[in-house]
């Protein structure tokens, strides 16, 4: 083996040159001390440090200890470079780790209702409402079906002035769980706002359950009630109609549907004509919410009187007989009579309560009467012949 600097012939075993006092070479991979010197001291110190060295190797002893410290010196390097390899494997392996891990927990985050829904709570508290509406639509699309959620669409697209849009929402809750009180509160404000009182009494109309109606009670018009009981009467009659406390009560008398521009109630009914009436009604409460119809029917039937009792009976009649006629007149009736032919009221003679003398001849008496409905009776005869 040969000096590679000088090619001074070297023995087995040899470590330093001891013409030159280059360091011979066993093992390629080690780092040499020159190379050390070049990361440590740089290639200018490095050639004046071998001088100094070389200057100083001074017998077989000098050149031993120098050549021992250079390999201490390279166990060291070495044990160094595998640390450092052990520390960079394991930083990418960590960072590897890391990024798998944020990746995975990115993922679950994105398919995970309440990360969604918390997601859209923040943006919205936050009045960013375009990113509060994305987040919502993804919690909606995984759970299609939860109240919290499309509560919260809804209140984002009032925001958004998106109200047809919102309503839409609320009714989809409502679909959902007919019990749902926010969602109930949240569309009757928008109706109110809209001034839309007949979707209001839609609304809650349509609610079957009766937690719904007693909570939003203030919104349920109920129903006027009358005091006189429906049915068919021989006399005229008089009703009231009473509705709950600050409540305005309209109506009709002809079966046509009352609204708030028919007649108010303010007193008494009379019902004076002969008969059916069919009385209509609504109640419009404080909040102007309008009640379902209410309808009355009644009959007026005004009974006939019977024929009057005439007195005498037919028969013939002669001078010195009593030949006088009278008819028995009931409370309530008034008579009229007329001879030959048949009275009414207006073409008869009116029955005073006197009698009425016969006439010379053979003649026929009739009368009727007419009770306080105007009603008139059929009429009753007698036939008389008088010879006075």
């Amino acid at each position: 083996m040969e000096c590679k600097k000088c090619g001074f012939p070297l023995d087995d075993g040899v470590l330093i040159c001891p013409r030159c006092g280059t360091e011979v070479q066993l093992v390629s991979d080690y780092q040499v001390f020159g190379d050390f010197l070049d990361q440590h001291l740089g290639k200018k110190d490095k050639k004046k440090k071998n001088q100094d060295l070389t200057g100083q190797l001074d017998g077989p002893e000098e050149i031993y200890r120098v050549s021992r410290m250079r390999r201490a010196e390279q166990k060291k390097q070495k044990k160094r470079r595998i640390q450092l390899a052990v520390l960079i494997t394991f930083v990418v392996a960590a960072a590897i780790v890391y990024g798998v891990l944020r990746l995975n927990i990115q993922y679950q985050n994105e398919n995970s209702y309440d990360y969604q829904m918390k997601r859209a709570e923040k943006a919205y508290a936050d009045q960013n409402y375009d990113q509060a509406y994305d987040r919502v639509q993804k919690a909606i699309g995984l759970e299609a079906e939860d109240a919290d959620a499309w509560l919260l669409k809804a209140r984002i697209l009032i925001e958004q002035q998106e109200t047809d849009k919102a309503v839409s929402a609320l009714q989809k809750i409502i679909g959902l769980y007919p019990n749902n009180a926010p969602a109930y509160e949240l569309l009757i404000r928008i109706y109110e706002g809209q001034k839309d009182t007949d979707a209001i009494k839609s609304l809650l109309s349509g609610s079957g359950d009766k937690n719904i109606r007693a909570q939003f009670a203030d919104y349920i018009s109920e129903m006027p009630t009358s005091d006189l009981e429906q049915g068919e009467y021989d006399d005229y009659q008089t009703f009231s109609l009473s509705g709950e406390e600050g409540s305005v009560i309209y109506y009709t008398l002809d079966g046509s549907i009352p609204d708030e521009k028919s007649r108010v109630f303010d007193g008494p009914i009379r019902l004076d004509e002969e008969g059916v009436t069919v009385v209509q009604a609504i109640a419009v409460n404080a909040k102007g919410i309008s009640s379902d119809i209410a309808q009355f029917t009644y009959t007026i039937a005004f009974p006939v009187p019977d024929p009057p009792q005439i007195s005498p009976s037919s028969g013939e009649f002669i001078r010195g007989m009593d030949a006088e006629i009278q008819i028995i007149v009931p409370d309530g009736c008034t008579a009229y009579y007329s001879f030959d032919k048949m009275p009414t009221s207006d073409t008869g003679t009116r029955y005073t309560g006197d009698p009425v003398p016969m006439p010379k001849g053979e003649h026929t008496f009739y009368a009727i009467l007419v009770n306080g409905q105007g009603k008139s009776s059929y009429a009753a005869s007698e036939t008389y012949s008088y010879s006075g």
